[in-house]
């Protein structure tokens, strides 16, 4: 189900992020690292502000339906955020009437539909990616685009550092906004190690501006 992938305010500021991406890739680096990272931030701001507000709508848009999931289907063990669901049960051939039923209620209530490509019915022993995690039974675990993302991240401000960019107090707190974004979630599962190890890969110069808690949880703007 798509809520704000197939909007085209969002097919167009995506299309112009990658667009502003590439184009920055080809200033020189007394631009690259000043006014094209600017202009970087400034589209994935607007992606994650379309993000946020579709988010609220979605909430509320989908009140209904979790009410059907929970007292028409009697789904127990249910999870919703925004348009991403998970659904458990014993019994695979409920899980695949329950399927039907909620692909004929979302058309017929509120107009929208499933992707058929992003349907998964496994046993639970295989796990799920739900959120930023993969849940499996006893053990949830960070998963690899989380990882990925977090090491990219790091990959571009250390790019940043080596370009000699100086930054404002309001791009020290955004930098310290994403560290704690990575570092919060991950430290809700078994993560110490991976997260020290990613810390490690921050350029030096970020310890002129962060300090870290023991255990990797916090990153702390140096007064």
């Amino acid at each position: 189900m798509a809520l704000f992938y197939n909007l085209p305010v969002y097919k167009a500021s995506y299309g112009l992020t990658q667009r502003i991406f590439l184009e920055v890739e080809n200033f020189s680096r007394e631009y690259k690292y000043t006014t094209g990272q600017e202009m970087k931030n400034q589209t994935m701001e607007l992606i994650k502000n379309i993000y946020r507000a579709n988010r609220e709508i979605g909430n509320i848009y989908l009140d209904g339906f979790d009410h059907f999931v929970r007292e028409d289907l009697k789904m127990k063990f249910y999870g919703r955020y925004v348009d991403d669901m998970v659904f458990v049960h014993i019994d695979k051939e409920f899980l695949q009437a329950v399927t039907a039923k909620i692909k004929a209620h979302l058309q017929t209530e509120l107009k929208l539909t499933l992707h058929p490509k992003k349907i998964y019915l496994q046993p639970s022993q295989y796990g799920v990616g739900f959120l930023g995690v993969f849940i499996k039974p006893r053990r949830t675990y960070i998963n690899k685009r989380t990882k990925q993302n977090f090491f990219q991240k790091i990959k571009q401000e250390n790019e940043l550092l080596v370009g000699g960019k100086v930054f404002s107090q309001t791009e020290e707190k955004k930098m310290r906004a994403w560290l704690n974004s990575y570092l919060g979630i991950m430290s809700h599962y078994d993560t110490f190690k991976l997260r020290k190890k990613l810390v490690g890969f921050l350029n030096l110069n970020f310890l002129k501006f962060f300090s870290f808690c023991e255990n990797f949880e916090k990153a702390i703007l140096v007064a």
